[in-house]
């Protein structure tokens, strides 16, 4: 599962809406624009589905914004 930390800070896994696909990253990235993390600790953001809308960066679902 991928984490982010800090120098003096415990790993956590990456939130919702975002991914970090190297295991030693400090950081997450948040998901672009027509793409959604679902659940915590992504390694990648996924595709929205047609019909779904995800227009807003770091969404959490394919249609959060229906």
């Amino acid at each position: 599962m991928p984490f982010e930390a800090s120098a003096d800070e415990a790993c956590r896994a990456c939130p919702l809406g975002t991914f970090q696909p190297d295991h030693n990253a400090t950081e997450c990235i948040g998901c672009e624009a027509g793409r959604f993390a679902a659940a915590g600790g992504s390694t990648a953001c996924e595709v929205c589905d047609p019909g779904g809308f995800c227009e807003e960066p770091k969404a959490t679902s394919p249609s959060v914004y229906q």
